[in-house]
């Protein structure tokens, strides 16, 4: 379903495998949790009103991503078609790089090690922004991004521009 996850042995597959809907419904709490302090609108991905103005802002987690919506008929209005989603998501993203890229804490490719410039590519995953020199670089992160994210994530930690 469009989702990354990790297990540390074969036993948990299997028990994930036996019941998916627990296990992403719990998968789903900690990515709400996460991503939400985060979060870079204050307005409906569909309506493009506030999230709080029918007073029942509801949280939808699309792969590994929150979206967030007014009312549960927006998150269903998005999240159903194909087309609004892919604009939705790529309006997140957006908010997301404008968001991250004045602090962005590296000026080198987590991947190749090369410097970024104006031509860099930029991806979002799980809310955050990874910095990429080329898209054979954006091939390579996405094959593994859990151990590129934790050269970001250290980075960031270091609350200084490294590279």
């Amino acid at each position: 379903g469009g989702r990354q996850i990790s297990f540390c042995c074969p036993s948990c597959i299997e028990r994930f495998e036996a019941e998916p809907a627990k296990y992403n419904a719990k998968i789903d709490e900690q990515i709400v949790k996460r991503q939400r302090p985060g979060y870079p609108l204050t307005t409906c991905l569909a309506s493009g009103r506030p999230v709080d103005v029918k007073g029942t802002p509801t949280d939808s987690v699309a792969g590994n991503q929150l979206m967030r919506f007014c009312c549960g008929g927006c998150a269903k209005y998005v999240t159903n078609d194909p087309a609004r989603f892919k604009v939705a998501l790529k309006k997140l993203d957006e908010a997301y790089i404008k968001q991250q890229l004045p602090t962005y804490p590296l000026q080198i490719c987590v991947v190749s090690g090369e410097l970024l410039d104006d031509d860099s590519v930029n991806t979002i995953v799980g809310g955050q922004l990874v910095r990429l020199c080329c898209t054979q670089c954006e091939k390579k992160f996405n094959g593994k991004p859990r151990a590129y994210l934790g050269m970001v994530e250290s980075a960031r930690k270091q609350d200084k521009p490294a590279g």
